[in-house]
């Protein structure tokens, strides 16, 4: 099992999900058989672990399988604390998804997400969480997307509500419920049992406008989550994030500078300033990327140079062989026949 943290909010949603079904909060807890003193701290993060347990037990004890369903349908921003301010202050649909992404584990450190284009005029969110058996974590991730779905039709102008749709969804988990009331609640195709958890919608539905932004306020919003994060989980830098960032999205090669600025929320110019001040550049990180990987890659003999220098985004070999030689004072061809030797 994980050993990642989960936002005291899970347990928040929960209990007034038990509510509807007419089950007092006081009586669940007694029934969970744990010390459940802590839960009134609002700064207090527990572990997946345990927060799938009370999941558990909820489910067992109202006999519904789907509560994580049922909680997405009825949830409200402020369900979700201070990312709510964030939310109702983006631009569009898009910008709310890349800044949630950006802030999921909040929520759940276990979560891992992001969104890819297609060529067809769709983005994919993907959702994992890795370590967890899916159908263990099968609330989770049903609260999750019903959340999306809810919350965007929320956030949108009043005009734009129905047009907030899906085009399809994915589990990797069994179902929880028959598929009709699934395909009810996200009016879309499902399916069950796949490689991924997945979103898909249309980009036109992702560039929706969110009512009444306001840009200031969500900037200053997204400082306040910053000091939040800083608190409850422990500082990380920006230039960590983006390390992170780039590494893990490396197989789709070197994201842009801007696309990366974006996913953090930031323009161009503010990303810049800030890597600035933390005495580093986009640049720098990228290449700190590409030695990390070239090394590690140059240590599996199967994978040719030419595969490397693809991957890493350099223009050709040569361009790669110079880079790789100013970094290490050798050529990827003497770094790999050095460690291959000294096996």
């Amino acid at each position: 099992m994980t050993t990642a943290s989960a936002s005291k909010l899970y347990i928040d949603i929960l209990l007034q999900t038990l509510m509807r079904h007419g089950i007092d909060k006081q009586d669940f807890l007694a029934q969970c058989g744990r010390d459940t003193s802590r839960l009134n701290d609002k700064k207090y993060r527990l572990s997946v672990e345990d927060a799938l347990y009370y999941w558990s037990k909820a489910a067992e004890i109202s006999q519904c399988k789907t509560l994580g369903l049922e909680a997405g349908q009825h949830v409200h921003p402020s369900d979700y604390g201070i990312m709510s301010h964030v939310w109702m202050n983006c631009e569009t649909l898009l910008e709310g998804a890349q800044l949630t992404i950006n802030y999921k584990h909040l929520m759940n450190s276990g979560f891992q997400s992001n969104i890819k284009a297609t060529d067809d005029g769709c983005k994919i969110y993907n959702l994992k969480f890795p370590g967890v058996d899916p159908q263990a974590s099968s609330a989770f991730i049903e609260l999750d997307f019903a959340s999306i779905l809810y919350l965007g039709r929320f956030l949108c102008e009043r005009v734009y509500k129905d047009k907030v749709v899906l085009e399809a969804v994915n589990f990797k988990h069994s179902p929880n419920a028959d598929l009709s009331v699934y395909e009810d609640i996200f009016n879309c195709p499902v399916k069950f049992k796949q490689s991924q958890n997945q979103i898909i919608c249309r980009d036109e539905t992702l560039d929706l406008p969110v009512h009444a932004p306001n840009k200031a306020l969500r900037d200053t919003m997204i400082k306040m989550v910053d000091r939040v994060v800083s608190m409850e989980l422990g500082s990380q830098s920006i230039s960590g994030r983006v390390l992170s960032y780039i590494e893990k999205n490396l197989n789709q090669g070197i994201p842009e500078a801007e696309e990366t600025a974006k996913h953090f929320g930031y323009s161009l110019s503010t990303f810049k300033r800030n890597l600035q001040s933390e005495k580093t550049s986009y640049l720098e990180l990228c290449n700190q990327v590409r030695k990390k990987v070239a090394t590690k890659m140059l240590r599996q003999p199967d994978i040719s140079i030419g595969e490397i220098t693809f991957l890493l985004g350099f223009a050709n070999a040569s361009a790669f062989h110079r880079a790789f030689k100013r970094w290490f004072n050798q050529t990827p061809s003497q770094y790999r026949q050095a460690y291959l030797e000294g096996k």
